[in-house]
């Protein structure tokens, strides 16, 4: 089994990837080592708390922030 993981910032960028000839080609080069029938994919989000050496995501306390201001977003709201 191989595990392929992609980072990516929002869903804008995860379209922007999707939709990149090289990265289509890939995917096609790809297509006869791939079983579609037994293939997973997951979106998750990741927290970042560190970005540069600054400390972000996080409010005077020093505790996560939470709310709309660092949430992804839907694929819906990216594509506006």
């Amino acid at each position: 089994m191989v595990t392929v993981e992609f980072y990516l910032r929002n869903f804008a960028e995860l379209n922007k990837v999707n939709a990149d000839p090289e990265f289509q080609a890939l995917q096609a080069s790809e297509d006869p080592f791939v079983n579609i029938v037994h293939t997973v994919v997951t979106l998750s989000c990741v927290e970042k708390y560190v970005d540069g050496g600054k400390a972000v995501n996080s409010g005077p306390d020093s505790r996560p922030v939470e709310g709309d201001k660092y949430t992804l977003g839907t694929a819906k709201d990216e594509a506006k």
